[in-house]
Protein backbone atom coordinates (compact mmCIF):
# COMPACT_ATOMS: atom_id res chain seq x y z
CA UNK A 1 0.00 0.00 0.00
CA UNK A 2 1.54 3.39 -0.92
CA UNK A 3 0.22 7.05 -1.31
CA UNK A 4 0.72 9.06 -4.33
CA UNK A 5 2.99 11.48 -2.99
CA UNK A 6 5.28 8.78 -1.39
CA UNK A 7 8.26 8.37 -3.23
CA UNK A 8 10.19 5.03 -1.94
CA UNK A 9 13.51 4.80 -1.88
CA UNK A 10 16.23 4.61 -4.66
CA UNK A 11 16.18 0.96 -5.67
CA UNK A 12 13.57 -0.23 -3.12
CA UNK A 13 12.03 -2.74 -5.84
CA UNK A 14 14.73 -4.35 -6.94
CA UNK A 15 15.45 -4.79 -3.13
CA UNK A 16 12.36 -6.17 -2.71
CA UNK A 17 12.13 -8.71 -6.04
CA UNK A 18 15.02 -10.41 -3.97
CA UNK A 19 13.96 -10.35 -0.77
CA UNK A 20 10.46 -11.76 -1.08
CA UNK A 21 10.94 -14.89 -3.11
CA UNK A 22 13.20 -15.61 -0.26
CA UNK A 23 10.84 -15.17 2.48
CA UNK A 24 8.68 -18.37 3.58
CA UNK A 25 4.96 -18.50 2.72
CA UNK A 26 3.05 -15.66 5.22
CA UNK A 27 -0.37 -15.53 3.71
CA UNK A 28 -0.72 -12.44 6.59
CA UNK A 29 2.25 -10.66 6.83
CA UNK A 30 2.45 -7.27 5.84
CA UNK A 31 6.29 -5.77 5.84
CA UNK A 32 5.91 -2.10 6.51
CA UNK A 33 8.41 0.43 4.71
CA UNK A 34 9.26 3.23 7.10
CA UNK A 35 7.84 6.53 5.98
CA UNK A 36 9.44 9.77 6.33
CA UNK A 37 8.59 12.98 4.98
CA UNK A 38 10.73 16.13 3.61
CA UNK A 39 11.02 19.52 1.98
CA UNK A 40 10.67 19.64 -2.01
CA UNK A 41 13.74 21.60 -2.22
CA UNK A 42 15.69 19.28 -0.74
CA UNK A 43 17.01 16.31 -2.78
CA UNK A 44 15.76 12.77 -1.95
CA UNK A 45 18.24 10.71 -0.03
CA UNK A 46 19.71 7.69 -2.08
CA UNK A 47 19.99 5.87 1.37
CA UNK A 48 19.52 5.10 5.24
CA UNK A 49 22.87 6.76 6.38
CA UNK A 50 22.04 9.77 4.19
CA UNK A 51 18.54 10.09 5.24
CA UNK A 52 19.83 9.65 8.80
CA UNK A 53 22.66 12.07 8.49
CA UNK A 54 19.82 14.82 7.66
CA UNK A 55 17.24 13.49 9.70
CA UNK A 56 15.01 16.10 12.18
CA UNK A 57 16.05 18.98 10.57
CA UNK A 58 12.25 20.67 9.48
CA UNK A 59 13.65 21.76 6.47
CA UNK A 60 15.06 18.20 5.63
CA UNK A 61 13.26 15.11 6.79
CA UNK A 62 10.98 13.93 9.62
CA UNK A 63 8.90 10.74 10.46
CA UNK A 64 5.60 10.72 7.82
CA UNK A 65 3.11 13.12 9.52
CA UNK A 66 4.90 13.63 12.61
CA UNK A 67 3.44 17.13 13.35
CA UNK A 68 -0.14 16.43 11.44
CA UNK A 69 -1.49 12.96 13.04
CA UNK A 70 1.57 11.58 15.14
CA UNK A 71 0.27 8.30 15.56
CA UNK A 72 0.69 7.68 12.15
CA UNK A 73 3.67 6.08 11.90
CA UNK A 74 3.99 5.70 15.66
CA UNK A 75 3.58 1.78 15.55
CA UNK A 76 6.48 1.59 12.81
CA UNK A 77 9.03 2.24 15.83
CA UNK A 78 11.17 4.69 13.56
CA UNK A 79 13.87 5.23 17.19
CA UNK A 80 14.27 1.29 16.76
CA UNK A 81 14.75 1.61 13.03
CA UNK A 82 17.30 3.84 13.07
CA UNK A 83 19.57 1.89 14.90
CA UNK A 84 19.30 -0.97 12.58
CA UNK A 85 22.41 -1.74 10.94
CA UNK A 86 22.15 -0.11 7.09
CA UNK A 87 22.79 -3.00 5.40
CA UNK A 88 21.97 -4.04 1.28
CA UNK A 89 19.28 -7.21 1.63
CA UNK A 90 16.29 -6.57 3.30
CA UNK A 91 15.16 -8.70 6.01
CA UNK A 92 12.23 -8.91 8.30
CA UNK A 93 13.41 -6.47 11.32
CA UNK A 94 11.02 -6.37 14.30
CA UNK A 95 7.20 -6.66 14.64
CA UNK A 96 5.60 -3.52 15.07
CA UNK A 97 3.06 -3.54 17.11
CA UNK A 98 -0.63 -2.11 16.06
CA UNK A 99 -1.99 0.88 17.57
CA UNK A 100 -4.86 2.38 16.73
CA UNK A 101 -4.61 5.43 14.09
CA UNK A 102 -1.70 3.46 12.43
CA UNK A 103 -1.48 4.28 8.93
CA UNK A 104 1.47 1.81 7.68
CA UNK A 105 2.62 1.89 4.17
CA UNK A 106 3.84 -1.89 3.54
CA UNK A 107 4.61 -4.84 0.80
CA UNK A 108 1.56 -7.86 1.74
CA UNK A 109 -0.22 -10.38 0.08
CA UNK A 110 -3.42 -9.60 -2.82
CA UNK A 111 -5.86 -10.95 0.05
CA UNK A 112 -5.44 -7.95 2.35
CA UNK A 113 -8.26 -5.89 3.01
CA UNK A 114 -9.25 -3.91 0.12
CA UNK A 115 -8.75 0.43 0.64
CA UNK A 116 -11.91 2.18 1.22
CA UNK A 117 -11.89 4.20 -1.92
CA UNK A 118 -15.44 5.72 -0.54
CA UNK A 119 -13.13 7.68 2.02
CA UNK A 120 -12.48 10.62 0.36
CA UNK A 121 -11.13 13.65 1.42
CA UNK A 122 -8.23 13.60 4.09
CA UNK A 123 -8.14 10.84 7.42
CA UNK A 124 -9.33 7.97 8.40
CA UNK A 125 -8.33 6.09 5.23
CA UNK A 126 -5.40 4.00 5.50
CA UNK A 127 -5.26 3.65 9.07
CA UNK A 128 -9.01 1.75 8.33
CA UNK A 129 -7.41 -0.57 6.42
CA UNK A 130 -4.53 -1.12 8.31
CA UNK A 131 -7.31 -1.48 11.66
CA UNK A 132 -9.32 -3.84 9.67
CA UNK A 133 -5.81 -5.72 7.95
CA UNK A 134 -5.01 -6.14 11.76
CA UNK A 135 -8.68 -7.53 12.83
CA UNK A 136 -8.00 -9.65 10.05
CA UNK A 137 -5.25 -11.35 11.96
CA UNK A 138 -2.71 -9.89 9.77
CA UNK A 139 0.81 -8.86 11.12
Amino acid sequence: MTDVDLMPQYGLFERLRGFLPKRPPCEKCLYVVPAFEGSLDVAHPRSKKELLQRFGNKKHFRVYHAVAFRKNQGATNINRWKRLPDEDELKPAYEANFTFGYECFYVGPHTVPRYRERFIGYGFTRNVQTLESHLAGYK
